[in-house]
């Protein structure tokens, strides 16, 4: 199940003005409060983020989780203050395999990156690379889309205590047909119930120590049936300064008509009865918590054993393996593990 529900997804380019320098215009990007949007994986994160971006002029990037992960391994890098091991930071985050591919088209120099930097300090490196990017794309503003942020959103919110997060909810046993689909996406709904979980709770448990004004919820099913509702309130929400009625006008021409409002409650008929209870059994209270309905309440009372759990994980890896799945990821954490290692050994 495929949770973009445009069929039009295109970026709306602005033309700058020749007199303001690109260095400048890329510090306002980069000073402008940041938006971040979570949820769980196939939750509709990349419907709304390209919404977002095409209507009120935002730049999201999707780096995968790598500025979080670089995060973690800044206390090999040593004192930023100083050149070399700035320079080394920067290096190796544009040495990432997958950098070229997220960010295509942006050409960074380290040394003129490093120059550019208002501070020597991490969260001021992730905002020039976003900033950049979003003047690249012909955006006023940056943000970063990537599910996972969920899990780190303590982390974000310490290194940007400016930023907005919009979390987007989704009934799980649609996110949960949604995985299943993936290549590296759980293939027992069990445990697709517990990737969803963590993240929605880790979201939610955020939210709660957050004012509205920095913190919006929405339902992915409300987006779909009554999207002109949702964008205003995200207009709203961004403190966009534009001219609210006519880009609210131009939503409902541009956008509206191409949005698939029955794009939800696909779990009823498509997903079998032993799937939909062990989603229950695992996620069965935090979808009660949110309104959704049940099929089987009475798992509520029961819990998921160590044992249980493990006989899921054992049925998920064999479904994978037979299906040829799960080798491109081994690969991927095998090739991150090395290269976090050269970087501790060598500083």
């Amino acid at each position: 199940m495929n949770a973009t529900v445009l069929a039009s997804q295109t970026t709306t380019h602005h033309a700058r003005s020749p007199v303001v320098p690109q260095k400048d215009v890329v510090r306002e990007i980069k000073n402008s409060a940041p938006i971040f949007i979570i949820g769980s994986h196939r939750s509709g994160t990349s419907f709304l983020y390209r919404l977002i971006q095409k209507h009120l002029n935002i730049g999201f990037g999707r780096d995968n989780g790598n500025f979080i992960h670089f995060l973690n391994l800044l206390p090999h890098y040593g004192d930023l203050s100083n050149y070399d091991n700035m320079f080394q930071l920067v290096s190796d985050i544009l040495a990432i395999p997958e950098f070229k591919k997220r960010f295509s088209g942006l050409e960074i120099d380290p040394d003129t990156f490093i120059e550019n930097l208002d501070a020597q300090t991490y969260p001021e490196v992730v905002r020039q690379f976003y900033a950049e990017w979003a003047y690249l794309k012909g955006a006023d503003r940056w943000g970063g889309k990537t599910p996972d942020y969920s899990l780190h959103v303590d982390s974000l919110h310490q290194l940007f205590p400016d930023a907005k997060f919009i979390h987007i909810i989704r009934d799980g046993r649609d996110v949960a047909l949604s995985l299943f689909n993936l290549d590296w996406g759980p293939k027992d709904a069990l445990l697709a119930a517990q990737h969803w979980q963590e993240r929605v709770s880790a979201a939610l448990n955020f939210g709660q120590e957050l004012s509205n004004e920095n913190y919006l919820e929405l339902r992915y099913e409300a987006l779909v049936q009554q999207p002109e509702i949702a964008f205003q309130r995200l207009i709203h929400f961004i403190d966009y300064d534009g001219d609210r009625d006519m880009i609210i006008e131009d939503f409902l021409q541009m956008t509206c008509p191409k949005v698939k409002r029955d794009n939800y409650d696909k779990w009823r008929s498509r997903m079998s009865a032993k799937d939909i209870q062990d989603f229950e059994l695992m996620a069965g209270e935090l979808l009660q918590r949110l309104g959704y309905p049940l099929q089987y309440p009475h798992l509520l009372e029961k819990h998921v054993t160590k044992s249980q759990l493990l006989q899921h994980h054992i049925k998920n890896i064999f479904r994978k393996i037979l299906r040829g799945q799960g080798f491109i990821g081994f690969f991927r954490k095998t090739r991150q593990w090395l290269r976090d290692l050269r970087i501790k050994i060598s500083h």
